[in-house]
């Protein structure tokens, strides 16, 4: 899965899902796959460990959050309640561990979060980041909406369409504005024609 132009690995369609999810959020800056491992000791079995979490994300400095990375296991939520006993040691171990590090925590993310109309809109707007764009579209559209500030995405294709741009390639490229969050909506709602979008300037 590419984030950023570098590539993610993942073993479960759910892991991929959360990568999707990550791809669309314009606070996350940098996501990778099983490069931490965190030694602890099983009290129960008296042997020393070793617990790989799913992913560390990287997340843009921001006076709303007080942490700027996140230690992630992703687990479906049955398979999180059936092997609670086997992992309840690692887990802590991993929350012990993120709580002496500067501005983190550890986190399970299960599909009772995932299972919402913000990964249905993830999947829609995700493969636009991968697909070539037209800078003078883009630029037209960030002109467009400087003047309307806000918009229904039927009313900004139909204001851009005839100026040499078809509305397919048009809303192609509000798609990639919406996934890079230059253009921001109700992402828990499903996205339609009827959605209200608004500019933000300076987004990635």
């Amino acid at each position: 899965m590419p984030f950023d132009g570098a590539p993610v690995g993942f073993e479960s369609s759910f892991e991929r899902d959360f990568l999707v999810s990550c791809r669309i959020e314009p606070r996350i800056r940098k996501v990778r796959a099983q490069q931490l491992q965190i030694r602890y000791l099983d009290h129960a079995r008296m042997t020393e460990r070793r617990y790989t979490p799913d992913f560390v994300v990287d997340l843009q400095a921001s006076a709303d959050v007080p942490f700027t990375r996140v230690v992630v296991e992703v687990k479906r939520l049955e398979d999180l309640w059936r092997s609670r006993r086997d992992m309840r040691a690692a887990y802590a171990a991993a929350r012990v561990w993120a709580w002496k590090q500067p501005a983190t925590i550890f986190k399970v993310v299960t599909d009772l979060q995932m299972n919402s109309g913000w990964l249905t809109n993830a999947q829609l707007l995700s493969p636009y980041l991968d697909r070539p764009h037209d800078a003078d579209l883009i630029e037209l559209i960030r002109t467009k909406m400087r003047s309307l500030e806000s918009a229904r995405i039927r009313e900004l294709v139909a204001s851009v369409t005839g100026r040499g741009f078809s509305s397919h390639r048009t809303l192609a490229a509000i798609y990639r504005m919406m996934a890079l969050g230059e253009l921001q909506c109700d992402r828990g709602l499903p996205i339609s024609s009827m959605t209200w979008v608004t500019f933000a300037s300076g987004r990635r």
